[in-house]
């Protein structure tokens, strides 16, 4: 999956849900992310930080990605296994998992 298309997704859920990282063994906070290419395909790799008081919300994370430079990038996250392509969300209770 992409950045446009996360944001493309994104568009039609609440605001202000909470949006977490579905890592294990337990979902994590994030607000940061690291710039790579590998194999010549662009990455954009999201970073757990568990320190963050509050999780990300949806407006603060399409903020994040509305960059023309991030549009292409393919979308990874960082768990207790490495990276991991992106797939999409989990609409939960408490906020939007990004899997």
């Amino acid at each position: 999956m992409r950045v446009i298309d996360l944001l493309a997704l994104l568009a039609d859920q609440n605001k202000n849900a909470s949006v977490l990282l579905n890592t294990q063994p337990t979902p994590s906070r994030f607000d940061d992310f690291v710039l790579t290419t590998a194999d010549d395909q662009p990455q954009l790799i999201f970073k757990p930080n568990p320190t963050r008081k509050a999780p990300l919300r949806v407006w603060e994370l399409q903020l994040l990605l509305k960059k023309p430079d991030l549009q292409t990038r393919f979308l990874y996250l960082t768990d207790a296994n490495g990276p991991r392509a992106l797939f999409g969300f989990i609409k939960r209770s408490n906020g939007l998992l990004l899997n």
